[in-house]
């Protein structure tokens, strides 16, 4: 199978540690902000991988269904992978708000582009080793 767990479970490991450290530049924050912000990162974290765990079998099902190529089981993926969009961009519009409220909008503005681009970057990554679905033959 092309979307193996673990793959994808390493890859979203090496992306938390890195991105704590991209994060921490990126922010600039003095230790008072720093200590308002780390626990939402946390939690934030915590929330978003539930996102990945979707997405992930998202991909699982995709992969053993990518023979049977029928109409509607293209629509339910589809239809999912749509939610599972929705859903984390719910998510970091609520993070947003806690940031902007707790260290102002700078703050927030740059958590915001800096977390969408490591989650574009994780997309990528994962959509390049995805096939594109297949008309039935």
């Amino acid at each position: 199978m092309l979307f193996q767990r673990d793959v994808i479970e390493l890859l979203r490991h090496d992306l938390n540690a890195e991105a704590t450290a991209i994060m921490t530049e990126a922010l600039e924050l003095d230790p008072n902000q720093s200590e308002v912000f780390w626990p939402i990162w946390r939690e934030y974290n915590l929330e978003y991988s539930k996102t990945g765990d979707a997405q992930l079998a998202l991909l699982k099902d995709y992969a053993e269904h990518q023979m049977s190529r029928s109409d509607e089981k293209a629509k339910e993926l589809v239809e999912r992978a749509f939610k599972i969009d929705e859903q984390r961009l719910k998510l970091q519009k609520k993070y947003w708000k806690k940031v902007n409220k707790e260290l102002g909008s700078m703050i927030a503005a740059r958590f915001v582009q800096v977390d969408s681009q490591l989650s574009n970057l994780v997309q990528l990554q994962i959509s390049s080793q995805v096939p594109l679905v297949q008309a039935p033959n």
